[in-house]
């Protein structure tokens, strides 16, 4: 696996992965012009990914429902 990080100018970051690409930014009040996440959202939502399919891969192999299935990730800086 590789992640390739580029700097596009100010606040700023290019993130690709394989052939997808996403932006990393900072809201307006940290200077950035809020068009992503900021890197600890990334953080949170890389978790709750994680956790949201292995939950669904663990349901799926018991034929149990997988609908509805949310994941809620908090944290405080």
């Amino acid at each position: 696996m590789e992640v390739k990080v580029s700097h596009l100018g100010n606040v700023q970051f290019n993130i690709q992965a394989r052939s997808h690409s996403i932006l990393c930014d900072q809201p307006a009040e940290n200077g950035g012009e809020d068009t992503g996440m900021t890197p600890p959202e990334f953080m949170l939502a890389s978790l709750g990914s994680c956790a949201a399919f292995y939950a669904v891969q663990y349901l799926k192999t018991r034929n149990l429902a997988e609908s509805g299935v949310e994941v809620s990730v908090t944290a405080d800086k």
